[in-house]
């Protein structure tokens, strides 16, 4: 039966690949231009993985309280009808955006985002410009989950390279996601991530083998 712990881990997980889905399905020109969400200057490639979390979350759970740099603070109300402190999500929906939204500026605007992303050059030309590994650099975007004031679980994905981090009690895993052609965040389980198919990093976060 799966815990409370690994519940909202999980719920961390689909949010941001619903987000990177999102973004990857778009064409790039609608990434770089402003839209109507949130903040006056918000972007495409701010706002579409931000709404895409929103949403996940949402459909999780109607009160959950998610805290986001575009839109603040959502489900306020949520306070009043609770007794308890509630669940807490911390996200950042689009890290390194300007570095993102440079590199975008530069492309085919009528690709779409994922045609870009899954070049065969996209990682070297990434690093070339904003510096490497891009495991490390390339944009992000994330979520943690706060219980009672205590962090529960995060996860990340790199829009880059397309890899899934996630990190909790049982420890932190990486999973190279498959092509956004063929992405099905209902079938990214944290049971599939904690197999052999993803790679455990160590406390000290180098990567070791799976025991």
């Amino acid at each position: 039966m799966i815990n409370i712990e690994e519940m909202h881990c999980s719920v961390c997980i689909n949010a941001v690949l619903q987000a990177n889905l999102q973004l990857m399905l778009r064409p790039v020109a609608e990434a770089v231009q402003q839209i109507k969400y949130g903040k006056t200057d918000t972007l495409g490639l701010d706002g579409i993985p931000e709404s895409a979390i929103k949403h996940s979350l949402e459909s999780f759970d109607k009160l959950t309280l998610l805290i986001t740099e575009e839109i603040g603070a959502t489900n306020i109300g949520g306070l009043r009808k609770r007794n308890n402190q509630p669940t807490v999500y911390l996200s950042d929906p689009t890290d390194r955006s300007s570095q993102l939204l440079d590199f975008f500026l530069n492309q085919d605007q009528t690709c779409k985002v994922g045609e870009i992303i899954m070049r065969d050059d996209t990682i070297c030309e990434w690093e070339q410009r904003y510096s490497g590994p891009a495991s490390i650099t390339g944009a992000t975007s994330a979520i943690t989950c706060v219980r009672y004031g205590v962090p529960f679980a995060t996860a990340f994905v790199n829009f880059v390279t397309q890899e899934l981090f996630i990190a909790f009690r049982r420890g932190a895993f990486r999973l190279k996601l498959p092509s956004y052609t063929e992405l099905d965040p209902a079938e990214i389980t944290l049971k599939r991530i904690m197999t052999e198919e993803s790679t455990y990093i160590s406390e000290r976060l180098h990567k070791t083998p799976r025991t």
